[in-house]
């Protein structure tokens, strides 16, 4: 009962935004259940509101907390920082066998991309068992279309694919597929493409062009390298735009991949 009770718990947190700070009726040793060394995480992955993400181009800060089981203080470092992130320790001196927190502050504006992210940056310190701890960020970054007036939207741009779903048969461990996926902005303002993403590594998206004029048709090519697949197949590529209306649309690649 205990373990699912944790797990509707840690749902619960991940789908409203964040990790809640250690209450009295929590026990250290059941609150910070990640242990690298002598340093107890309750968390080292932050998402910014799982679902919701992050607006852009807003800032926002979440929180790591731990704790300190080392009987002296802890001296830290840190390094692999990328420029969007700023991380402040809440103390400043953390004492032994204390609690302590990072807040992360994540600016979209300087990390300048949509969509699902995966970042990190480690924390050095004096913990003799285990020195570098590796901390993720990895929040959605989605655009902001609150502030458009009924106007504005109106006569927003619009994302229309010819199809949306492609299946390509049966073929041999390590051929190469090559699709291209048409659409249209049936919209009135330009459409911009903000981002392509593939499910895996095994599959290329490259929009032909990124600004698409109202009624003007584009094109997304898609190649699949099978090397390494086998069976059934659904590969996903999320195409992210501009469109207020349909920002996310994910196209499909089906198909059967045999070995020879």
């Amino acid at each position: 009962m205990i373990r699912k009770i944790g797990t509707w718990l840690l749902f619960i947190l991940l789908a409203n935004g964040g990790f809640a700070q250690r209450t009295g009726n929590i026990s250290i040793e059941r609150y910070y259940t990640i242990k690298q060394g002598n340093i107890w995480f309750h968390a080292t992955r932050l998402m910014y509101g799982f679902r919701d993400g992050i607006l852009y181009p807003q800032t926002e800060t979440d929180t790591i907390y731990f704790y300190n089981d080392m009987e002296h203080e802890l001296a830290y470092r840190f390094d692999n920082l990328p420029e969007f992130l700023k991380v402040e320790m809440i103390p400043q001196k953390v004492a032994p066998k204390s609690e302590a927190k990072l807040a992360v502050t994540y600016d979209t504006k300087v990390k300048n991309t949509f969509g699902p992210t995966f970042d990190f940056f480690y924390m050095q310190t004096n913990d003799d068992k285990f020195a570098k701890k590796r901390l993720i960020v990895s929040p959605d970054i989605k655009e902001d279309f609150s502030k458009l007036t009924p106007e504005e939207l109106k006569n927003a741009p619009e994302i229309t694919f010819d199809k949306m779903n492609y299946h390509f048969g049966t073929i041999n461990m390590g051929d190469k597929i090559t699709h291209t996926f048409s659409f249209t902005n049936t919209g009135k303002r330009d459409l911009i493409i903000r981002a392509t993403k593939a499910s895996c590594g095994c599959t290329s998206p490259e929009p032909k062009k990124k600004v698409i004029s109202a009624g003007e048709t584009g094109t997304i090519e898609v190649i699949f390298n099978s090397f390494g697949k086998h069976d059934k197949q659904d590969l996903r590529v999320t195409v992210i735009t501009n469109d207020p209306t349909n920002p996310v649309s994910v196209l499909h690649l089906k198909g059967i991949v045999k070995t020879k």
